[in-house]
């Protein structure tokens, strides 16, 4: 497993969605609004087409990209560690895990030059019944990530994973999430062996119709990606829009 997916896993184990690193995915029931969706419940068929066909591809974003998992989920609730700290979080992806109808991930890669650690993109959506349920799960996500436990939570999935030489703190993100989300950002230091890396995570969560949306963005530190991170959300929306008018 690559050091930048070890190193999102306690990070994309909260929502399981699109998305940090990141990622983004939506389903919207075409051209409905979300009152007429709620009173829709997509079949498993329609919402694994639509979200899928909304996931980014390499070619979508600026530079080298290449594919590096598609739905790859690895029990992501499952990830983190069983602590006091990662009980709420625990719990929240639990329950997202039964109640979603469908789900889709892609993490696309790129090497960069002059680092040894790589910049990733990755992108989970869960779709629901209805808008109701993603947006209450949005709700109790911002809840979480605004407490003081899931840094502590991050920490120890941090600790499990690369031992005593591993640290996470809150950082400053590059863009903000669209639709009123939610926007988080985290830094880690990581030492493995004799190589020290610094990362940079941002965290995008917000809903669209009945999905639930995350993407995480992430690569070295000292990046300059403020106008990645636009384009990277600006492509997202427009795939978006193609998936909405995809026939049935």
């Amino acid at each position: 497993m690559s050091l930048l997916r070890r190193a999102a896993l306690p990070l994309v184990a909260l929502a399981v969605v699109v998305a940090v690193v990141a990622g983004v995915a939506f389903f919207v029931l075409g051209g409905k609004s979300d009152d007429d969706a709620a009173s829709e419940r997509p079949t498993e068929g329609r919402a694994s087409q639509v979200s899928h066909a909304a996931l980014l591809d390499p070619q979508d974003l600026s530079g080298e990209w290449v594919l590096f998992s598609t739905d790859n989920f690895r029990n992501d609730d499952g990830s983190l560690p069983d602590t006091g700290n990662c009980s709420a979080a625990r719990t929240l992806a639990a329950e997202m895990s039964k109640a979603n109808i469908n789900r889709a991930q892609r993490a696309l890669q790129l090497s960069v030059p002059g680092y040894t650690s790589r910049a990733q993109v990755e992108m989970h959506v869960r779709i629901f019944d209805k808008p109701a349920t993603a947006e209450d799960f949005l709700k109790r996500h911002r809840t979480l990530l605004t407490g003081d436990g899931y840094i502590r939570c991050l920490s120890d999935g941090f600790a499990a994973l690369f031992g005593p030489n591993a640290r996470v703190r809150f950082g400053d993100a590059r863009g903000k999430a669209p639709r009123d989300g939610v926007t988080s950002a985290f830094d880690q230091d990581l030492k493995v062996e004799e190589n020290v890396f610094q990362l940079h995570t941002d965290s995008y969560a917000w809903t669209q119709s009945n999905a639930f949306v995350l993407m995480l963005i992430s690569g070295p530190r000292q990046l300059d990606s403020n106008d990645f991170v636009k384009e990277a959300l600006e492509k997202a929306q427009a795939k978006v829009e193609a998936a909405q008018n995809l026939p049935k």
